[in-house]
């Protein structure tokens, strides 16, 4: 099983409605967006 955490993060709406976009044209769901955003910076972090 795997280990997770909830989380509660509040979005200034500019923000929100961003990520909507983003995740409406990648097909996914506003979470998954979230994740699949924070996954690909922790990369990019990693590599500098």
């Amino acid at each position: 099983m795997d280990d997770k955490i909830k989380k509660t993060i509040i979005f200034e709406k500019e923000l929100h409605d961003k990520i909507f976009k983003m995740a409406q044209e990648s097909q996914r769901d506003f979470s998954k967006q979230v994740k699949f955003m924070l996954k690909e910076y922790i990369k990019m972090k990693e590599n500098q």
